[in-house]
């Protein structure tokens, strides 16, 4: 009798996944290995210096757009996963039943759109509204752009969990 097929053994395949990892990888590694170089020219290597993180630390325009990053990034995060599991909750939990395909894919509509179109589509809906505001925006269209990547996983954590603790600790009244 044979043996059913197992991919891991297949003839080639260690030498060729070595070859497709460093065909990746050894680019960043030297981005690494030259972020390090004192030379103002990138391919002459002058000797190891910090040179660079200094200048870029001493930056107020990237210090700036680092603390920007880290308050959309915060508020985002925050919303989105708030948002999402009042979502999951609805869409498990409740009791829509006309239409529950159409609103799953809305929601799963950020995962298929290339990321540019989503962009170029939020800034033309902004500007039609006259809302110029900077971060609120950025903090509005990365919430949006962040809610299916929670609202997914918390769905099906909470179709393969059950009832049980909402039963258990009286949450049913919230989402029934």
């Amino acid at each position: 009798m044979s043996r059913p097929f197992d991919w891991r053994h297949t003839p080639g395949l260690p030498p060729f996944t070595a070859a497709i990892l460093t065909f990746l990888y050894a680019p960043l590694l030297i981005l690494v290995v030259y972020a390090f170089n004192g030379s103002r020219m990138v391919t002459i290597w002058q000797g190891f210096s910090l040179q660079w993180f200094v200048a870029v630390a001493d930056n107020g325009d990237i210090r700036a757009a680092a603390i920007n990053s880290l308050i959309i990034a915060v508020a985002a995060t925050i919303a989105s996963t708030l948002i999402a599991i009042a979502g999951a909750l609805a869409l498990e939990r409740g009791t829509l039943r006309f239409g529950h395909g159409a609103v799953a894919g809305l929601i799963a509509m950020p995962l298929v759109v290339p990321e540019i179109v989503v962009a170029i589509t939020t800034l033309v809906f902004f500007s039609a509204l006259g809302m110029h505001h900077g971060l609120i925006n950025l903090i509005i269209a990365h919430t949006v752009f962040c809610i299916p990547f929670a609202l997914l996983p918390i769905q099906a954590r909470l179709r393969d969990m059950g009832t049980i603790l909402e039963r258990h600790h009286g949450f049913r009244h919230f989402v029934g």
